[in-house]
């Protein structure tokens, strides 16, 4: 989600202030990850790929969401669509 302490007029602003000066704009997201400290994982921390038995495993200190929860994907979708759209 776009964090709008460091964003306050949002990624369309950003993107119409780069292309304004001639700067292709490019974006890269992991919508599938999530941090263990973020607000996601404090509210949803059964989103997370487990193992029965096992600790969490981290990549790259991110664990990776459940994607076969419908719930999940309806999230992603949904924070996704309003990033490209808004």
């Amino acid at each position: 989600q776009e964090n709008v302490q460091k964003l306050p007029h949002g990624i369309g602003y950003l993107v119409n202030e780069a292309e304004a000066i001639g700067l292709k704009f490019g974006i890269w997201i992991e919508p599938e990850m999530v941090n263990p400290k973020s607000e996601l994982y404090e509210n949803h921390p059964d989103w997370v790929i487990k193992l029965p038995n096992r600790s969490e495993y981290y990549f790259r200190n991110q664990l990776v969401l459940d994607m076969s929860n419908e719930a999940v994907r309806e999230f992603v979708y949904d924070v996704v669509d309003r990033l490209f759209t808004q």
